[in-house]
């Protein structure tokens, strides 16, 4: 006797080329970070040309850094660029591309094809005019926007995690399974 179990197989291919891999990310919504700071959509805008132009696509910030009061520049931290920024309602987006011959872009990308949902975006740029509400809260009003670090560890904690660009259209695949039961066991043989 054989009986017929069903399945789909979802196949996902990303958008990528054999240099990059590209995603989209959620970098700002004007959500308040965990140093009490907002960093306005505005802000983001006014700053869009440059960020586009000048930016990068950094891990974890560490391209620049401060190390025993000494800015240090750091290219292997550089795992990538911006190719667009957009608007979704107050959330600011960016679309880009990350280098596979990059170290720890690889270790990025990896985990976005495996769709974690810890890795996030921050903003990363020169404050030029922080305003503060009457709540306490500090608006970043003004801003040189630098760079978008691909991070596991946020400032602000309530944006979407960041996700490979899926191409279209995306496989889906039925297959079917012949069950059959042999000495009192069944057996899947795929047809």
């Amino acid at each position: 006797m054989c009986d017929f179990l069903i399945f789909w197989e979802l196949q996902m291919a990303f958008r990528e080329t054999p240099e990059y891999f590209y995603f989209i990310a959620e970098a700002s919504n004007e959500g308040i970070d965990v140093h009490g700071e907002v960093v306005s959509q505005t802000a983001l805008l006014k700053s869009k040309d440059y960020f586009l132009t000048n930016g990068v696509i950094s891990k974890d910030h560490q391209h620049k850094r401060i190390e025993n009061g000494v800015q240090i520049t750091d290219e292997r931290y550089v795992i990538g660029e911006p190719l667009s920024v957009f608007v979704r309602g107050k959330s600011t987006m960016v679309e880009g591309k990350l280098y596979k011959n990059n170290k720890l872009a690889r270790i990025v990308i990896e985990l976005l094809r495996r769709g974690s949902d810890v890795v996030k975006a921050s903003v990363g740029g020169y404050y030029r005019r922080v305003t503060v509400a009457p709540d306490g809260t500090k608006i970043i009003s003004d801003i040189l926007w630098t760079d978008l670090s691909i991070t596991t560890t946020p400032v602000n904690n309530t944006l979407q995690p960041v996700r490979g660009i899926i191409k279209k259209p995306i496989k889906l695949t039925a297959m079917k399974i012949k069950v059959r039961k042999e000495h009192g066991s069944k057996r899947a043989v795929r047809s």
